[in-house]
């Protein structure tokens, strides 16, 4: 079994990858700002990063608070449900999360089990989802606005 787990982790892996890279940095390479190759080492470089540093956290709310008692043997399934239904998105152009593409896999695998999910972490992570693109539109407003105002005061000056 735990090398379907395996397969199922590297399919999913490479579904992130093609999905989730293109959004980081698919307005630099499409401006031509830089090239495909720099892309894929910028993104090899700090996804590296992230997750030696950062995803702790997020594993364990992923990998034991939705659902407590996760049948392992049932790990595989959720990971090839989630990587194709991301793969699929990424052929059709689709932008996909592939955190809630992993979240209803394991929910979906936790009720089939008939086992306790817990909607309360569910529904803090939905509120994520909500939160988080509204306060990055906030923050770019902000930052532009404050970018903007001091490179005018500068040309200004210049011209001055």
């Amino acid at each position: 079994m735990e090398w379907t787990i395996i397969a199922a982790g590297l399919f999913m892996a490479w579904s992130i990858g093609a999905n989730d890279s293109a959004k980081a940095v698919g307005i630099a390479v499409g401006s031509e700002i830089l090239n495909f190759k720099r892309a894929v080492f910028l993104i090899e470089v700090f996804s590296l990063l992230g997750a030696f540093l950062g995803s702790s956290n997020v594993a364990h709310t992923v990998g034991s608070n939705i659902v407590p008692d996760f049948d392992r043997n049932y790990l595989s399934f959720a990971l090839l449900a989630s990587a194709l239904a991301v793969t699929f998105a990424s052929l059709k152009g689709l932008p996909i999360s592939t955190t809630q593409s992993i979240i209803g896999a394991i929910i979906g695998i936790g009720i089939y089990q008939k086992t306790y999910v817990n909607w309360n972490i569910v529904l803090r992570i939905a509120l994520a989802w909500v939160v988080s693109p509204v306060a990055a539109g906030v923050l770019s407003i902000l930052i532009f606005a404050y970018v903007w105002e001091n490179t005018q005061l500068s040309f200004k000056n210049q011209r001055d």
